[in-house]
């Protein structure tokens, strides 16, 4: 009989490597997981005109009207400031008021009342005044990556923040050129008076009658 062959001992997997494998994961596994892009879902509110165009609706509020407003419309019939769009946080809706214009706003064909907020639901049709088109309330849901999210807010806050210190440095460029208008008028007015100093110096030497040659003749004469 030949010499007999220890057997290897049988190696016992730690705790860890059972919880591993229960997983069914390794740890690149879970690494690769956890370092892919988390995506969001979003949902966006559009105004969809009755000429195809979309106006995406901000999470804030918005004016509608003629002038100085973020939907601009063309038609005499809507006031320069005619209403406005706000949105809801708590609910997702968006809602219309009137501000109280000459031709009114209208839901679904229904003049709503002045000063009064009305909810909007999907599909809603809307009309500012007499105006030729009509706006259907849209929404759409998609997926975007969290950071791109991160992204919008922060570049908002930055362009926020960056207003005020342009208007400061505009303020501090007009300052300095008033300054500098300043320090130009001044010498301009030094160099004009020291021009007229020269002047009548000038004049007053023309006029000084020359006692000195008279009194040199009277000298040779006696």
């Amino acid at each position: 009989m030949g010499p007999a062959h220890a057997l290897p001992a049988p190696q016992h997997a730690s705790p860890r490597s059972k919880k591993r494998r229960a997983a069914g994961k390794s740890p690149e596994d879970a690494l690769g997981f956890l370092s892919r892009p988390v995506k969001m879902s979003v949902t966006s509110w559009f105004l969809v005109s009755s000429s195809g165009t979309r106006h995406r609706l901000p999470r804030e509020m918005i004016f509608v009207g003629r002038e100085d407003c973020e939907l601009m419309l063309q038609s005499r019939s809507v006031d320069k400031q005619h209403a406005v769009i706000n949105y809801n946080l708590t609910t997702d809706e968006h809602l219309v008021k009137d501000l109280g214009s000459l031709n009114g706003t209208f839901v679904n064909d229904l003049r709503i009342p002045d000063q009064t907020y009305i909810t909007l639901k999907l599909s809603d049709i809307i009309r500012f005044g007499y105006d030729s088109h009509v706006y259907v309330l849209e929404k759409s849901q998609h997926k975007v990556p969290e950071e791109a999210l991160k992204h919008e807010k922060y570049s908002s806050q930055l362009q926020m923040s960056l207003k005020p210190s342009e208007g400061k440095k505009s303020d501090v460029d007009e300052r300095a050129r008033g300054e500098k208008a300043q320090s130009t008028k001044s010498l301009a007015q030094g160099n004009n008076n020291t021009a007229t100093v020269l002047a009548v110096n000038i004049l007053c030497i023309k006029c000084t009658p020359n006692n000195t040659g008279r009194n040199t003749s009277n000298n040779t004469k006696f």
